[in-house]
């Protein structure tokens, strides 16, 4: 696990839990699967591993960077720092942005081709983590 958290900090647990069923005797996640991760969890902070709303970190990481892997994933298996990290690469590129268009750009980049209801409060929750300004519908970062 540490192994994968070095290259895939923060990892969904829902993906990992995936990845990882056949070491539990398993093809697919079933409820015995999720009851042994969890019991193997418990103790996870003294490995240098930190849980948080659904999601593996290393302990005490604070650099995060936009991942785009060639299997796509769900929104709701990106972390929030994770796209927040993709919103101030575009942002720095771009100086200032409309928010529609920093959404749509950031799900293009992800491999998406709409902007769903769930994905936009999603977004609206990463870029709540930056730093920025709102100028009408103009976003930039604060200097």
């Amino acid at each position: 696990l540490k192994v994968i958290l070095e290259t895939e900090a923060p990892i969904s647990e829902e993906i990992l839990l995936k990845n990882i069923s056949f070491i539990y005797g398993r093809d697919k996640v079933t409820s015995k699967v999720k009851d042994m991760y969890y019991s193997d969890m418990r103790d996870c902070a003294w490995y240098g591993v930190e849980r948080r709303d659904g999601f593996l970190y290393r302990k005490g990481q604070t650099e995060f960077e936009l991942r785009v892997p060639g299997d796509r994933r769900q929104i709701k298996n990106i972390a929030l720092e994770e796209l927040a990290a993709g919103f101030k690469v575009l942002l720095e590129k771009n100086v200032t942005a409309q928010k529609d268009g920093l959404f749509k750009a950031l799900i293009k980049l992800l491999g998406f081709s709409s902007l769903g209801e769930a994905n936009m409060e999603r977004l609206e929750e990463a870029l709540q983590l930056l730093d920025i300004e709102v100028d009408g519908d103009m976003i930039s970062l604060k200097k």
